[in-house]
Order: C-alpha cells, then structure tokens, then sequence
C-alpha cells in the first residue's frame, strides 16, 4: 500500500514539474512584438483622416476633388503629404512625384457615399519624408 501512495506522489510530482517547465519555456521563448517605426505614423494620419470625416470635411472634399485643403487638415512632423482620390474607375486625381531616395509609405482610407449616390471614393495619403 506504501508504494501505491509513493508511486502516486511521484506521479503528481513529475506531472506539476512537467507544467512548470513547459511554462517557463513559453514564457522565456514568447515572441516580442515588434512594431514597424511607421505603424504609428500610419495611424496618426489614418485618425486625421478620421476626424476629418467625422466633421464632414473629407466626405466633401473629396466628391468635389479637393485635395489641397485636405492635405491642408493633415500633419506630420517631416515628412510631405500628398493625398490622391480614386473612384471606382480609376484615378480622380493625379498621382504625386517622388524623390526615389526618400522614404515613402501610404494610408488609404474609404468614404462610402454622398448622400443618396452610391459613389465609392478612396482617399490615398502619401507620405514622403523631407
């Protein structure tokens, strides 16, 4: 009967060990999260564009083709917007140049419709930097 009692202890024991260090494996060998240094930029121009259209702003000016006073709205410290329109077939603006040496990312954003018109319109910001 001892040895069934012993037998059972050291079961429950390597089975706890067995736990602790499968958890301190994933724990030590977990993946840090690293973030690209222009997530944030993205994001800080994607909520402009998102405050904008929740004033209104963006849906206007991007029907009317607007680009200037959009891009006059948006902000980050150095780098140069250019925003570009596109409808659904095809360019509404035209498409900004770039330096080829420049660091260069984008963020688009959709506005849905004007009123009553089915009209969908992406709103391309372009960021290149100084």
């Amino acid at each position: 009967m001892r040895k069934g009692y012993a037998f059972s202890v050291e079961v429950i024991a390597s089975i706890l060990l067995l736990f602790v260090m499968l958890s301190l494996y994933l724990f030590v060998t977990q993946e840090q999260r690293v973030e690209h240094p222009e997530y944030s930029k993205k994001v800080k121009i994607f909520k402009q564009l998102e405050t904008l259209d929740s004033v209104g702003i963006l849906r206007n000016c991007s029907y009317s083709l607007n680009t200037t006073y959009i891009e006059n709205n948006l902000e980050l410290v150095g780098y140069r917007l250019s925003v570009v329109l596109l409808n659904f077939s095809g360019n509404a603006t035209k498409y900004p140049s770039f330096n080829d040496s420049n660091e260069i990312f984008s963020v688009s954003y959709f506005v849905c419709c004007q009123k009553d018109v089915y009209g969908p319109m992406e709103v391309r910001v372009y960021a290149e930097k100084k």
